[in-house]
């Protein structure tokens, strides 16, 4: 990897291992001489992964994130005054779709 400029940061790297089964297995990995910690979930590139790719904690975190912001939305428009409809659509599509369709399949 130094060879094209990259650095690990070991204190930043996680390792997993994905199983759909018990995992039990054990590794010991090290980078530049220093041992790499092993989770059961960790959070890349937005998304929290976990050792059997079951997608529960990403679902919940993505959820309530939503779940906020619609409840921002509500206050804003108000019962009688308040945003325009197209501002909320707006406002949808900015701060929630996008939330919801990233990484869908």
């Amino acid at each position: 990897m130094g060879k094209w400029g990259f650095k690990i940061n070991t204190t930043k790297t996680v390792g997993m291992i994905f199983s759909r089964g018990p995992s039990g297995k054990k590794a010991d990995i090290k980078i530049n001489g220093e041992k790499i910690q092993f989770s059961k979930s960790t959070r890349f590139l937005g998304l929290i992964l976990d050792q059997g790719l079951r997608w529960h904690k990403h679902i919940d975190n993505q959820t309530d994130r939503c779940r906020g912001m619609l409840n921002m939305l509500q206050y804003i428009k108000g019962n009688g005054w308040g945003a325009s409809t197209s501002t909320m659509i707006t406002f949808y599509k900015a701060f929630i779709r996008g939330k919801i369709d990233y990484a869908s399949i």
